[in-house]
C-alpha cells in the first residue's frame, strides 16, 4: 500500500493533484513513486537523483520519503543508527544532502555537539550528529523535535508504566554512552545519570522515589525483565538484549514515541508552511509511524 499516492505502475492516484513522492519503507519493503504535479518546478535531474537514492537506500536498510509540490519540499530519511564512519549509510546521507540541498534540517536527539573532525563526529554522535555538523558548517538551520524531559515524565506517569519508566530512561541512554565512551564508561555514566535524576526539580516525586536508585537496582530490574543472564550494558537502541525485548519497556517506549512523533510532525508542518526545503533524519520507526500522515502536508504547500 502506497498510502493513496500514485504507485509506480500508475494504477492508483489520490485527488486532482499528484504529489512527488519517493518512499522506500525498509520495515515493510515498500517502494513507491509518484510523478510531480503540473505546477512543480523541481529540477528533473535532481528528481532522478532522489528516485535513484531511494532505491539505493532501501538496499542498505534506510527508509526514504520525498514530497514536493510548488515551493515545498520534504525529504525524510529514516535510518538505523550508525557510529562507524565506513558504514554505507553515510555515503547515502551525503548524496541525499547534496541532491536535496535543504534549508532546514530536523534531527532527533537534541542539540548535538559539533567536533572539528568528520570521523570523530560520527563515532561520537552517529548520523544525527554528523548531519548536524554538515548543517552548521553550511549555515543551514538545524533543530530537534525532542520533547522536554518533563513532558516525557508526564506522559509515562500512569499505573501501567510507572514501575519501569525510570529504568527505561536509564537504559535508552546506554547505546549512546557505549558508542561515545566505550563499554567501561557505561556504569559510571549510569551512576551519574541516577544522581542527576535525584536532584532534578522538574521530576514528579513518584518518579524520583522509584527504582532504580543504584547500579545494583538496574542489574536486578533488568534481569527480572530479560532473564538471569541479561547484561543491561549490552542493550541496543531498540531496547533489546541478545535479541530479546521487554514488553514492559516497550510499553513505555510506545508512550514516549507517540509524544515524539507528534512533536516531529508539527515541526515538519511548520517548516513546510514556511515554504522551506526541509530534510528530516530520524530512526526508521518514526517514518513508519508518520508516512500515512506526511501526504497530508501537500495541503500546506498549496496555501
Amino acid at each position: 500500500d502506497c498510502g493513496g499516492i500514485e504507485s509506480v505502475n500508475g494504477r492508483s492516484a489520490r485527488g486532482p493533484r499528484r504529489i512527488a513522492v519517493a518512499a522506500a519503507v525498509a520495515l515493510t519493503g515498500l517502494l513507491c513513486f509518484a510523478a510531480p504535479s503540473a505546477r512543480a518546478e523541481f529540477p528533473a535531474p535532481e528528481m532522478q537523483k532522489l528516485r535513484a537514492l531511494a532505491q539505493t537506500a532501501n538496499g542498505v536498510g534506510i527508509s526514504t520519503y520525498f514530497l514536493f509540490e510548488g515551493d515545498c519540499a520534504l525529504l525524510f530519511v529514516g535510518t538505523e543508527h550508525a557510529f562507524d564512519p565506513s558504514a554505507a549509510l553515510f555515503g547515502v546521507l551525503d548524496a541525499d544532502w547534496d541532491a536535496f540541498a535543504p534549508q532546514h534540517l530536523i534531527v532527533e536527539g537534541g542539540d548535538w555537539p559539533i567536533l572539528a573532525d568528520r570521523e570523530a563526529q560520527i563515532r561520537a554522535y552517529g548520523e544525527m550528529g554528523y548531519l548536524s555538523q554538515r548543517a552548521r558548517t553550511a549555515g543551514v538551520e538545524v533543530s530537534s523535535f525532542e520533547p522536554t524531559r518533563a513532558e516525557e515524565d508526564r506522559r509515562v506517569l500512569d499505573a501501567d508504566t510507572i514501575d519501569t519508566a525510570k529504568l527505561y530512561f536509564v537504559l535508552r541512554m546506554v547505546p549512546q554512552w557505549r558508542n561515545t565512551a566505550g563499554l567501561d564508561a557505561v556504569v559510571p555514566k549510569a551512576a551519574e545519570f541516577l544522581s542527576a535524576f535525584a536532584r532534578r526539580t522538574d521530576v514528579p516525586s513518584a518518579l524520583i522515589d522509584k527504582l532504580p536508585l543504584s547500579i545494583a537496582d538496574i542489574d536486578v530490574m533488568t534481569k527480572a525483565l530479560y532473564g538471569p543472564t541479561a547484561d543491561w550494558r549490552a542493550i541496543d537502541a531498540h531496547l533489546r538484549i541478545d535479541g530479546q525485548s521487554s514488553t514492559a519497556l516497550q510499553a513505555v517506549d510506545r508512550k514516549v514515541n507517540a509524544l515524539r512523533n507528534a512533536r516531529l510532525f508539527e515541526a515538519i508542518r511548520l517548516s513546510i508552511s514556511a515554504k522551506q526545503r526541509v530534510m528530516v533524519v530520524a530512526g526508521s520507526t518514526h517514518l513508519a509511524a508518520l508516512v500515512q500522515h506526511l501526504n497530508e502536508l501537500s495541503v500546506e504547500c498549496r496555501r
